[in-house]
């Protein structure tokens, strides 16, 4: 009867602890990616019509920014594909130059867009104009 007693009260006090918070897979915390992500679909935004665009990646973007990106594109009105010859070729990376300066490069088509970012450990922001090459 004691082990009964013991076993049941185990049981409450493992039910009743308090799980640690998760972290919401939907909310972004790293400051480059985000402001990196909003600023190449604005980008792309302003080069391409949303509606009447769609994107096929040029290589699987299963990555945290790749995800992020093609989440924010479709949020934009972009539409994503699988076959480029129903639309546009698309591709994005970001490759550290030196120290704390990035360099973005988006490709949709024949178009590039380029642009530095520099991010300091807290705040990252734009390190000139985005540049277009045809």
């Amino acid at each position: 009867m004691k082990r009964a007693v013991v076993l049941a009260l185990t049981v409450c006090l493992v039910g009743c602890t308090p799980l640690p918070p998760r972290r919401s897979t939907v909310a972004d915390t790293d400051p480059l990616r985000r402001a990196v992500v909003a600023d190449v679909v604005a980008g792309v935004s302003e080069v391409y019509e949303p509606t009447q665009t769609v994107l096929v990646p040029t290589h699987p973007m299963d990555g945290a920014f790749g995800v992020a990106l093609l989440a924010a594109l479709r949020a934009q009105g972009f539409r994503i594909g699988e076959s480029v010859v129903r639309g546009t070729p698309f591709d994005c990376s970001v490759d550290r130059v030196e120290g704390s300066l990035y360099r973005v490069t988006a490709a949709i088509g024949s178009t590039v867009l380029s642009r530095l970012w520099v991010f300091d450990g807290e705040r990252a922001y734009t390190g000139g104009a985005w540049t277009r090459r045809e």
